[in-house]
């Protein structure tokens, strides 16, 4: 394994990795008002490009960087369905005299 594929490899693991802190704070705050639909499905989209150029060069970190992408999104979307849908807020019954 040479230098450049290794870099490669980093360089996609890392930017795989870079929607996790988002789905991380959707998840935390059950709160997806955020992130908008189109982003989302752009996201999508370009993921899915990316990986069938990647399939036809043979290319092992966009394969990896873009897969990881794409579930991150999926996870993301299924939150924003989620939240904004079926999600119902606790109620602070806090009531102190």
């Amino acid at each position: 394994m040479d230098s450049v594929y290794l870099l490669g490899l980093i360089a996609a693991v890392l930017s795989g990795f870079l929607y996790v802190p988002q789905v991380y704070h959707m998840i935390s705050r059950k709160s997806t008002r955020d992130v908008s639909y189109l982003f989302l499905f752009i996201s999508v989209v370009v993921s899915i490009l990316w990986l069938i150029y990647a399939a036809y060069e043979y290319s092992i970190p966009l394969l990896i960087c873009d897969g990881i992408i794409l579930i991150l999104t999926v996870v993301m979307i299924g939150s924003k369905i989620y939240y904004e849908n079926y999600y119902i807020a606790p109620v602070n019954n806090t009531n102190t005299v």
